[in-house]
């Protein structure tokens, strides 16, 4: 039904004087008892003889004008029964003298200033007052409009605020999302705790917040405080996400944010809805870049190989970094490998691992998997066997094998043989014939 007070815009008939024009226009169809906001359910049950009711809200609704302004305001508070909070206004005296203003609201039993709710403000100045909100735990769910008054002998003013009760079933165990929007004087301020009410975690949920056309059209006009949020567009409409790993039981999450224009006319900020999404599992690198093979061969003479075959099971073209974490005097070659895996591809690679001189036993070699911020790693061993010393007599062998000093020293010793043998059997064998076939048959053995 039409209400009428007074609006900035009206004529006044004197310094004391002050007419203003406030209407509400009643609504097409009549809001569930829920709330624009999804409040759950409580809309059906019969209220008690002095208790207060929701309201069905009007079409439109716009704060009114005066000499007595509220600058910062609360448009939109939403509570579940039996919560309170403390909000925040702030008046500015455009009188030409100073004024003692009383701040009050219609709802003495659930809105109500603190103290007695007066303050001193010379002309031209601000000052702030806080009102308490104390929702009774027996609060039907719904819509309640809070009429907010500031007066003074010489001047008044007056705006609202929608207080938004929502009530859930003892067993109702989803994550909860309540918002605030508040006036400040270069922007609008919103404000969304997300709670879990259930004695379980809540993984990967995702908070989607939809800006009405009519508050923001760029990213720019957006800024975040605390917990950042990703932006982006559906059509010319912007989004505002927000992903939240874990909510634990009964935990709750305040996310907000800023727009830097605000609306003078209310209902848009009342019937604005969020959004929340469980995801299911979070794809990781782990889940998209598969290792299908990773081999260490055993390090022979300080050097290995390893060998890495991958295989990307997602549907993007990913660039990854591979490489091996090894023991405090290894080194790979090469020491790290840039793959860019095609969906469905596959990639080879091949690091030549060098043991130092004193490795003995096995190691732990890593490999490491790294795209962007995320990495993932997989475990084997390496196996050195260690080189035998080869002694002094090695030594010299080693030396002279390497020198080819070998043939000579053969080559002498094999003389010498013949020359004894030759000396010991010259009486013995009856012919020349019979010396030459064994002399033969002697430098045959030798040579084998």
């Amino acid at each position: 039904m039409p209400l009428t007070t007074c609006a900035g815009g009206c004529p006044t008939a004197g310094t004391n004087s002050l007419r203003v024009d406030f209407s509400i226009k009643a609504p097409s169809r009549p809001i569930p008892g829920g709330g624009g906001g999804g409040g759950g359910g409580g809309g059906g049950l019969v209220p008690s003889e002095n208790q207060t009711v929701p309201s069905s809200l009007p079409s439109e609704i716009s704060p009114a004008g005066g000499e007595i302004q509220f600058v910062k305001t609360i448009v939109l508070r939403e509570m579940l029964p039996g919560e309170g909070g403390i909000e925040s206004v702030v008046v500015k005296n455009t009188l030409a003298s100073d004024a003692v203003i009383e701040v009050s609201t219609d709802l003495l039993n659930w809105v109500k200033p603190e103290g007695s709710g007066r303050v001193e403000v010379p002309s031209g100045e601000e000052r702030a007052v806080n009102i308490a909100v104390a929702v009774p735990s027996d609060a039907l769910a719904g819509d309640y409009l809070v009429k907010l008054k500031a007066e003074s002998t010489l001047g008044k003013g007056e705006d609202y605020f929608v207080l938004r009760v929502k009530k859930y079933p003892p067993e109702y165990e989803k994550p909860i999302v309540l918002r605030s929007v508040r006036l400040e004087k270069t922007g609008t301020a919103i404000m969304l705790a997300v709670k879990n009410p259930s004695s379980e975690r809540v993984s990967n949920l995702r908070i989607v917040d939809e800006i009405p056309l009519e508050l923001a059209s760029s990213p720019e006009q957006i800024s975040f405080s605390g917990r950042k949020g990703a932006v982006s567009s559906s059509g010319q409409q912007l989004r505002v996400s927000w992903e939240l790993e874990e909510l634990a039981p009964q935990e709750s999450v305040f996310i907000s944010y800023s727009i830097n224009t605000k609306l003078s006319e209310y209902s848009r900020y009342v019937s604005w809805p969020v959004q929340q999404v469980l995801l299911p599992k979070k794809i990781t690198l782990e889940d998209l870049i598969q290792v299908k093979e990773f081999t260490v061969s055993p390090a022979r003479n300080g050097v290995a190989t390893a060998k890495v075959i991958l295989f990307h099971a997602g549907a993007e073209t990913t660039r990854i970094t591979a490489l091996l974490e090894l023991p405090t005097g290894f080194k790979s070659e090469p020491a790290s490998s840039v793959e860019v895996l095609a969906p469905a591809g596959t990639a080879q690679i091949v690091f030549s691992i060098s043991a130092p001189p004193n490795a003995d036993g096995s190691y732990p070699v890593n490999l490491v998997l790294s795209a962007g911020l995320e990495r993932f790693s997989r475990t084997n061993a390496l196996f050195v066997e260690k080189k035998e010393s080869p002694g002094v007599i090695g030594n010299i062998i080693s030396v002279m094998v390497s020198s080819n000093l070998y043939l000579v020293v053969t080559f002498i010793f094999g003389g010498f043989l013949i020359v004894l043998a030759y000396r010991a059997i010259g009486g013995k064998l009856g012919s020349m014939r019979e010396k030459h076939a064994y002399l033969k048959k002697l430098r045959d053995e030798l040579r084998k």
